[in-house]
């Protein structure tokens, strides 16, 4: 951070915004993770009258610089200079540096400045508001004769002004060089070339520094080294800083210098990367090293904060230090606290030392994550040091991960600071990765974490996301995640052990604070289930490896630990059947959690550290992904009627465990379906076989018969041979192609004003999911990457009963009445005739349904072709007495595949979608959803007002007047999209139970099309007990028959498409429609041009064969919304186009 300010400003004890630093500053800059000011101390302060220093100044300074020490910030002293003097309208220099007719008329530029300046003072300075005229072209100030002049006798030391800012520099030295807190001086902030009216060589980018900068540079080196021989001296070169044309580093010791130099575009004119990588060149050629010193880190405009966020990732790309301008732009005057989009830039994650040499760093501020790679040098017995900004990224506290696995432990110097130990057994030279990262994804209640996307097209996007608020973290009590502050690395079983306990004591926590009693009937369910999982799975897993590992003594430990477990089972045993008005239901919880707390903080501190030493990095981390399966196997009750000890205890709970409500559902099912009873083979202890209905098997060999004939009355025969008969399940008609996965939801904001459902009531609750994922129309044998719909559907399992959402991975369906739902998927499903891929009944559908063309453009868009099922959002509406729109965001983001891409994909993995939906939940790979709402009550679903009809599921609820609401997360699951389809069918069918006639005769088996219509209108309809114009087949829908039908598919292609984006729906179309008969073809287009002739356009001039002319296709608006509607049936009046208000 740059303060070059100090103490130019009214009172230097309190706080001013921008100007001050006191101790709310300093706080300000530890919340920001700064751990450098470059402080200017200005000639000006230090000498105002020549040969005089004032001492008032440096002692206040002193102040500074030790409170900034005492708080872990270094101190960057920097004389610091703009435009040199304030005769000049610039600052720095000494008033008595600059001569009165060095800036008289005849010696300035008629620009930048309006010269002459009436308004001088005493000595010579203008005033404020006309050193203000020069507005933002104030760097051109440098090529005035003055300032020239000035710079031109201070590198000549005309009457010892050389000498005099060297003495200048011995003074700073001697008093601050003792100060441990000092980390270098920079000589001269900015240094202009000289005296370049005089030389105008010295213009020349380098020139300058080896021929007027360097013997300046060497006497101030030699003056400070005088008084202090260790601190590094910093030296910048010419203004423009192009180039870094000095043939030595101040001195001649390299090892005591660093190059500073700035990044400004202009004068700077190639990118910040090429920009480092050339001060590289220089430092390695010189025989030193760099620091970025000074870049524009302020203002709020996409540009400034790209470029901010650019420079601040290429420099950790490159390991270069750096510090930004200024800290006078980072305080908002109105609120007194720094602007949060450019605290989030300052606050990056980084190294501050290692203990070896440095290989990498890279900080995720997406996320907060951060890695540092560095080759170890055990010699060095002083902990590796990352800095970080807890309450910015990491408000709840962090985690380590190191590789090798437990190469390093860590401590907390202080909340900023992570101290990163060797363990003995880390070898010298080899190469540690660690990584530091947020506990758990949280914000704080008043003040939600604004991260950012990844940069887009030189603009940089701010994604503000409000993560899960639901675990509790204090960052006064963040940091100790073990009793004896051992590593917690996420990829051992000791981690996912103290996960655990940590959870248990939460649950504990919980019902001795409540008074609700569904408060803590809910959290003695959790507590039950997590603890008597956590005791089968350290039985099975952990137990075993201290018998394996640690011979005698891990036996000895194994079996005093299980005998430490059935005590607390058997109180468990107890506990689990109390109820919550019980009046010893916390006595006896007391009790339990005392005898189970002892026996956590013995094997946190003795046991597990112990096995953890004994441990390969590979067997570390194979037994935490096997303790992670075996709980999801094990009963969620304790039941001591079965065997002390497992495998038996499993075997016999899971068929004696009374349902713990939806505990043992999802915990059974899911332990099945992630392969744990796989692992084993399954084993039958019943002494005979039976039948389906619990009948003895006499013989497994032969049938009932007569005289070797067999009887159909031989039950057991036929038992078998209907089983046999019937062990395939038909595939289902729509989403048959799909993978689910069990995870749970957790509502992270009460919307008790909106529902009734508990579930959504209570924040911080946690409901276990079922989610399924598919494609749509496409059978099992088709590839899961093929252009379609993509679905989930997610199953809540509430104390309240189940409730279901389905989901479709675009805003909009195909059809708004659903009637027409079987049509849908019958046009985009196989050819009954010949099981091919019929891209007529696609398109023909497309252009007899002009609502089906929002969902059109989409299915042929990049969203058609998702990159697996994890990389897709869901979209579904829902409502009472107020209208809900859920929304379920992946949290991983949005990915599609281009269509040569998912085409490639799909022959070499037709399983793509399942494969990485089960890679990633298996790999431990976070898959979750945020859940989103948008809320329109009643009064405000108005079509005529709003312009669009919010029922129709074919419209989008514009996100402006409907903002998203954030609700919850999903969390362990991955949501792509469910059937929305009605159960009935359309006016003709196809196929169905004892269907034995022509079966539709051949003709389209989806309705309406180009081809067949078969309609009666004036047909009577069957007697009602209501009268017509109650029940009647009359539309109400507002966009039928109107050219409002396509203004939201015109917004999507103009608006939210990019040219890009456009140009590959031509191509997906068309590759697609080249396919088809000319008639479904022209009919198809025709619907395209109603939306946009460009559209249709696109389409034509990408079809590699035309068939038809482009003139065939024009049509208007209003004709081509009528498209496929019976007229007798479309609403007459706008009166008749308000849904669920019948005329």
């Amino acid at each position: 951070m740059v303060k070059k300010s100090f103490p130019w400003h009214e009172d230097i004890y309190n706080f001013v915004p921008g100007w001050s630093i006191v101790d709310k500053d300093i706080q300000f800059l530890k919340d920001l993770n700064v751990n450098v000011v470059r402080l200017g101390v200005h000639w000006a302060g230090v000498e105002p009258i020549r040969g005089e220093y004032n001492q008032t100044y440096l002692d206040i300074t002193y102040g500074i610089i030790k409170k900034l020490q005492d708080n872990g910030i270094y101190t960057l002293v920097d004389q610091h200079q703009d435009v040199w003097a304030a005769q000049l309208c610039g600052h720095g220099a000494p008033l008595w540096f600059v001569k009165s007719h060095w800036v008289e008329p005849g010696h300035r530029m008629p620009a930048p400045q309006k010269a002459p300046f009436v308004n001088l003072d005493a000595n010579g300075v203008p005033t404020n508001e006309e050193c203000g005229t020069i507005g933002e072209n104030w760097a051109l100030s440098y090529l005035d004769y003055a300032v020239g002049n000035a710079f031109g006798r201070l590198y000549n030391n005309y009457d010892g002004l050389g000498d005099a800012w060297a003495a200048y520099w011995k003074v700073v030295a001697t008093e601050y060089g003792r100060l441990p807190g000092v980390m270098g001086y920079d000589l001269m902030n900015e240094p202009w070339v000289g005296d370049h009216w005089a030389n105008p060589l010295l213009l020349i980018p380098g020139v300058a520094d080896h021929t007027t900068m360097e013997p300046l540079w060497n006497k101030g080196n030699d003056a400070i080294r005088t008084v202090d021989d260790t601190t590094i001296v910093m030296f910048e070169g010419s203004t423009y800083d192009i180039l870094a044309g000095f043939n030595n580093v101040p001195g001649g010791d390299g090892s005591k210098t660093a190059h500073s130099y700035h990044y400004y575009k202009p004068p700077q004119l190639i990118s910040i990367e090429t920009t480092i990588k050339n001060r590289i060149k220089d430092a390695t050629r010189l025989k030193t090293t760099g620091m970025l010193t000074e870049f524009e880190l302020w203002g709020s405009s996409d540009d400034a904060i790209a470029n901010a966020l650019e420079t601040t990732r290429q420099a950790d790309r490159y390991l270069q230090s750096w510090a930004a301008w200024a800290y006078e732009n980072v305080i908002n005057g109105d609120t007194s606290a720094p602007y949060p989009h450019l605290a989030l830039i300052y606050a990056r994650t980084y190294a501050e030392a290692t203990a070896g040499i440095t290989k990498s760093s890279y900080f995720e501020d997406v996320t907060g994550k951060y890695w540092v790679s560095w080759i170890a040098n055990t010699r060095i017995t002083a902990p590796s040091l990352v800095r970080i900004s807890p309450k910015l990224y990491y408000p709840d506290g962090i985690r380590v991960i190191s590789n090798p696995p437990n190469a390093v432990t860590y401590t907390m110097e202080n909340e900023n600071v992570v101290q990163l130990h060797y363990n003995a057994r880390t070898p010298n030279g080899q190469t540690i990765t660690a990584s530091i990262q947020p506990l758990y994804p949280t914000e704080q209640s008043d003040h939600p974490i604004q991260l950012w996307s990844k940069l887009e097209s030189g603009s940089s996007k701010i994604w503000n996301v409000v993560l899960n608020s639901c675990i509790p973290g204090k960052i006064s009590q963040q940091w100790n995640t073990t009793s004896t502050g051992n590593i917690v690395n996420a990829e051992t079983g000791y981690y996912s052990i103290i996960q655990d306990h940590a959870e248990l004591h939460d649950y504990y926590n919980k019902i001795m604070s409540s008074d609700d009693e569904d408060t803590i009937t809910r959290n003695q369910n959790l507590f039950v289930w997590e603890l008597a999982r956590h005791s089968i799975g350290e039985e099975l897993v952990v137990y075993p490896l201290f018998e394996k590992l640690l011979g005698q003594e891990g036996k000895d430990m194994a079996e005093k630990d299980r005998q430490e477990h059935l005590k607390v089972k058997k109180q468990l045993h107890t506990f689990q059947s109390m109820k919550a008005k019980d009046p010893e239901f916390k006595s006896t919880l007391q009790a339990l959690y005392k005898d189970l707390k002892e026996h956590i903080e013995e094997e946190e501190r003795d046991d597990l550290p112990t096995l953890e030493k004994q441990l390969s990095s590979d067997l570390s981390e194979s037994y935490a992904k096997s303790f992670e399966r075996t709980k999801n196997f094990t009963p969620t009750r304790s039941h001591p009627s079965a065997p002390d000890k497992p495998p038996f205890e499993t075997v016999v709970g899971l068929m004696t465990a009374p349902m713990d409500k939806l505990a043992d559902l999802s915990s059974t099912t899911a332990a099945k379906i992630s392969g744990v009873i796989a692992m084993h083979q399954r084993k039958d202890d019943r002494p005979y076989f039976t039948t389906n209905d619990g009948i003895p098997w006499p013989d497994a060999s032969h049938s009932l018969n007569v005289g070797g004939i067999p009887v159909i009355s031989d039950v057991y025969l036929m038992q078998k041979q209907q089983t046999f008969n019937r062990s395939k399940t038909l595939e289902r008609m729509v989403h048959p192609c799909g993978s689910g996965a069990f995870g749970y939801f957790e509502c992270t904001k009460s919307v008790s004003d909106l529902t009734k459902a508990q579930f959504l009531r209570k924040e911080c609750q946690k409901t276990p999911v079922f989610v399924r994922f598919s494609t749509v129309t496409f059978g099992k044998e088709f590839p899961d990457q093929g252009r379609n719909p993509r679905g989930f559907a997610i199953k809540f399992y509430t104390g309240e009963g189940n409730y279901d959402i389905v989901e479709l991975n675009w805003p909009v369906f195909f059809c708004r009445d659903p009637i027409q739902g079987p049509d849908v998927i019958r046009s985009q499903q196989r050819n009954p005739a010949n099981f091919l891929l019929d891209f007529n009944s696609l398109f023909d559908f497309l252009a007899n349904v002009p609502e089906n063309n929002h969902a059109g453009m989409m299915f042929f868009s990049d969203h058609g072709t998702p990159v697996g099922w994890r990389f897709s959002h869901g979209v579904n509406a829902d409502g009472k007495f107020v209208y809900i729109k859920y929304h379920f965001r992946a949290d991983h983001g949005q990915k599609q595949f281009m269509w040569s891409e998912a085409v490639k994909v799909s022959g070499e993995d037709p399983d793509y979608s399942k494969r990485d939906l089960w890679d990633a939940i298996e790999s431990g790979t976070p898959v979750t959803w945020t859940a989103f709402y948008q809320i329109m009550q009643p009064e405000e679903a108005d079509a005529a007002i709003l312009g669009f009809d919010p029922f129709d599921v074919t419209k989008v609820w514009p996100r402006k007047q409907f903002p998203y609401n954030r609700l919850g997360v999903n969390l362990h699951q991955v949501p792509v999209n469910c059937p929305f389809m009605a159960t009935s069918y359309a006016s003709i069918n196809f196929d169905g139970a004892l269907r034995v006639d022509a079966n539709t005769a051949g003709n389209p088996h989806y309705v309406p099309n180009s081809y067949v219509n078969k309609f009666s209108p004036d047909k009577a309809e069957c007697p009602a007990a209501v009268s017509d114009n109650v029940l009647s087949r009359q539309s109400h829908h507002f966009h039928e028959g109107s050219p409002s039908e396509y203004d939201q598919v015109r917004s999507l292609y103009f608006r939210v498409m990019s040219s890009d984006a456009r140009a590959r729906l031509h191509a997906n179309t068309a590759d697609y429609l080249k396919w088809t008969k000319s008639d479904v073809r022209r009919a198809y287009l025709k619907q395209c041009w109603a939306i946009s002739p460009d559209y249709a356009r696109g389409i034509y001039n990408a079809l590699p064969e035309k068939k038809i002319q482009l003139e065939e296709i024009e049509i208007s608006v209003e004709e081509a919304a009528r498209t496929g509607k019976c007229a007798k049936f479309m609403p007459k009046s706008d009166q008749q186009r308000l849904v669920g208000k019948p005329i």
